[in-house]
C-alpha cells in the first residue's frame, strides 16, 4: 500500500509548530542556545507557512481578509514601520516580533481550514508543558535553582524559589499564566462542541488539571478575565439558548465561588489568589500601574491627535519612573500595563480609533459564525475553532485593561485566533455561505 504525503499540509503543521515554540519557549531558547536561534525559527516558520499557502507558485490575496484586516495594515504602516521610536533608536527586536506575529496572522488565514483542528491540538500540547511545569515545581520547589541558573535570576514571583507564585519554566509568573491560558480555552472549546459524553468527561478532567495550574500561578487577571471570556463565549455561542444559559451561568458561578472560598482554608495556593484579589488597588503592583497610567495620560495630552510614537511609552517610563535602586535592569523599559491608555499615548486619537476599528471588524465577522444558519453548516471541529477564537479575542481585549497584550507574546495567541477565524470565513464562502462584510 502506498501512502501519499500531503507536503503542504505537513509544511503548514511544521511551520505552525515552530511559530508556537518560538512564541512560548523563545526566551528560554535564547538563554540555552543563543539569540540567533529565535530569528532562524522566525524565518523558517514563515517560509513553511507561505509555502503551504502557495498555489501554482503564487500566494493569493483574499480580498475579504484584506478588507477585514485593513485597519491593522494601516496601523502597521503608519505606526509600527514609520512613526516608531524604537526603530529610530535601532532597538528592533520588539518591532520585528510584532511584524512576525502580524504576518503569521495573515498567512494562517490562507491555510486550508481543515488543518486548524490539528493546529489547536499542537497549541494545546505545547501549552500543557507549562501546566506540567507548575505541578513539577509545586512538588520540587528546590528545582527552581535550575531556573535561576538558566535565567540568571529567580523567576519573578517565586520568592527566591521557595514560595510565592508559580512561574514554572517561565521567567515570570505572569508569563507562565499567559502560556497556560490557551490550553484552558482549547479544552473548554472542545468540551462545549463535542457530541461524545465520554470525551466531555475526559475534557472536564483536563480542565480541572489546567485550571488548577492557572490558579496556582496566582495571576489575578488571567483567572478573572479568562473566566469572564469563557462565560461570555458560552453565553453568545448559541444565541437561541441565551436565557437558559444565563441562569445556568449564574447558578454555577455562585456554586464555584462558594466551593473555592471553602477550599481557601485548606489549599494555600487558593488562599494566595484570594488575598491578591482583596489587595487590588492598595498593593505595590497596583500603585505602580496607577503611576504608569498617569504618565501615559500626561504624554497623551502633549500630542492627543497623533501620539508620541509607537514604543514611546517605555522610554518615558525609563526617564520618569524607573528607579535602579528599586527595580532590576530588566525592568528598565516597561509598557503601561493598559493597552488602551498606551495606544492613546503612543498613537493618539487617530491610532486608537484605527486599532478599535480593526478589533471590531474581526469581532463582527466572528459573531456571524454564531448565527444558527451558519453554525448548522459547520462540523464540530470548525465550531471548536470558532469557540476558541471568540474566547481568545474577548480575553485579549479584557486583559488589555491591565496587561500589555498588544506588545508582548499575548499578541501571538491573538494572531492565531484571528488568522483561524479569517480562514474559516474563506472556508464558509467556499461552502456556499457568504459571510457578510
Amino acid at each position: 500500500m502506498k501512502y501519499r504525503i500531503d507536503v503542504k499540509a505537513l509544511s503548514a503543521k511544521i511551520g505552525f509548530t515552530l511559530f508556537c515554540i518560538v512564541s512560548m519557549f523563545g526566551e528560554l531558547m535564547v538563554q540555552l542556545v543563543g539569540e540567533n536561534i529565535r530569528y532562524v525559527i522566525w524565518v523558517v516558520s514563515l517560509f513553511l507557512i507561505i509555502y503551504a499557502c502557495c498555489e501554482n507558485s503564487k500566494v493569493w490575496i483574499n480580498k475579504k481578509v484584506v478588507s477585514c484586516l485593513f485597519p491593522w495594515l494601516l496601523m502597521t504602516v503608519i505606526y509600527v514601520l514609520i512613526y516608531n521610536r524604537s526603530v529610530y533608536k535601532l532597538n528592533l527586536y520588539t518591532t520585528l516580533r510584532w511584524l512576525y506575529f502580524f504576518s503569521f496572522m495573515y498567512f494562517l488565514s490562507a491555510i486550508d481550514s481543515k488543518n486548524y483542528s490539528s493546529f489547536i491540538e499542537i497549541l494545546k500540547k505545547l501549552s500543557f508543558v507549562y501546566v506540567l511545569g507548575v505541578y513539577f515545581f509545586i512538588l520540587f520547589p528546590d528545582k527552581y535553582n535550575v531556573m535561576y541558573k538558566i535565567w540568571g535570576y529567580w523567576p519573578t514571583g517565586t520568592n527566591n524559589g521557595f514560595s510565592g507564585f508559580h512561574a514554572g519554566f517561565a521567567n515570570h509568573y505572569s508569563e507562565n499564566a499567559m502560556y497556560i491560558i490557551p490550553s484552558v480555552f482549547i479544552i473548554v472549546s472542545q468540551m462545549m462542541t463535542s457530541d461524545s459524553q465520554r470525551k466531555k468527561r475526559t475534557y472536564f478532567i483536563d480542565l480541572l488539571i489546567t485550571g488548577f495550574a492557572l490558579i496556582a500561578t496566582a495571576k489575578r487577571a488571567h483567572v478573572l478575565f479568562g473566566t469572564i471570556a469563557l462565560i461570555g463565549t458560552y453565553y453568545f455561542f448559541e444565541p437561541e439558548k441565551r436565557m437558559s444559559r444565563g441562569f445556568k451561568i449564574l447558578i454555577v458561578t455562585i456554586i464555584i465561588l462558594v466551593i473555592l472560598y471553602i477550599l481557601t482554608s485548606y489549599i494555600p495556593v487558593l488562599n494566595s489568589l484570594f488575598e491578591r484579589f482583596s489587595n487590588i488597588g492598595i498593593d505595590q503592583e497596583s500603585n505602580t500601574r496607577f503611576s504608569m497610567w498617569e504618565l501615559a495620560l500626561e504624554n497623551f495630552k502633549k500630542s492627543p491627535m497623533f501620539g508620541i510614537g509607537w514604543s514611546g511609552f517605555k522610554y518615558e517610563f525609563n526617564k520618569v519612573l524607573y528607579n535602579p535602586l528599586m527595580r532590576a535592569e530588566r525592568f528598565a523599559y516597561l509598557n503601561a500595563h493598559n493597552v488602551y491608555i498606551q495606544l492613546l499615548c503612543e498613537t493618539g486619537i487617530m491610532g486608537f480609533l484605527i486599532a478599535l476599528k480593526g478589533a471590531m471588524n474581526i469581532l463582527r465577522r466572528t459573531f456571524y459564525f454564531l448565527d444558527k444558519s451558519v453554525r448548522d453548516l459547520m462540523g464540530n471541529k470548525l465550531k471548536t475553532i470558532v469557540f476558541f477564537s471568540l474566547a481568545m479575542q474577548i480575553f485579549f481585549w479584557l486583559y488589555s485593561i491591565t496587561g500589555n497584550c498588544l506588545y508582548d507574546t499575548m499578541f501571538s495567541f491573538y494572531s492565531i485566533a484571528v488568522g483561524m477565524i479569517m480562514g474559516c470565513m474563506i472556508h464558509m464562502k467556499n461552502c456556499g455561505k457568504e459571510i457578510k462584510q
